[in-house]
């Protein structure tokens, strides 16, 4: 019979219960969430619907003429139906005249040179 080895460990069953390992902390940044449930547009009470990208929509509610009340560092606020149709129709008219358009896919997009030749 072979000799044991003094410093040899029997093996461990993967079946034995053995302490869960620790669940990570959720970052800071991604927990960033408007805490009310009520429309954070100033002077609206009523109860939100949608949650909405503070960075996407702010221009929208500026050029409506409305503005955020919103805590410091929130990424996101909430918005209640009726401000969210509008802001939503004044976000798509002003994408529409930034991007320009075409009317057909054949229609050719101008050189620069012809562009600064009709403006002279």
């Amino acid at each position: 019979m072979p000799k044991k080895n003094p410093k040899h460990k029997p093996k461990v069953s993967n079946l034995s219960l053995s302490p869960q390992p620790k669940k990570r902390p959720i970052p800071d940044a991604s927990t960033k969430k408007p805490i009310s449930k009520l429309c954070q547009i100033k002077g609206c009470t009523k109860k939100s619907i949608h949650t909405l990208s503070l960075m996407e929509y702010e221009p929208a509610i500026k050029k409506m003429g409305l503005s955020i009340k919103v805590q410091q560092g929130v990424h996101r606020f909430n918005i209640c139906k009726e401000h969210y149709k509008s802001v939503k129709k004044t976000r798509k008219k002003d994408e529409k005249y930034r991007k320009p358009q075409f009317e057909s896919k054949s229609q050719k997009i101008p050189k620069r040179e012809k562009i600064q030749a009709f403006l002279e």
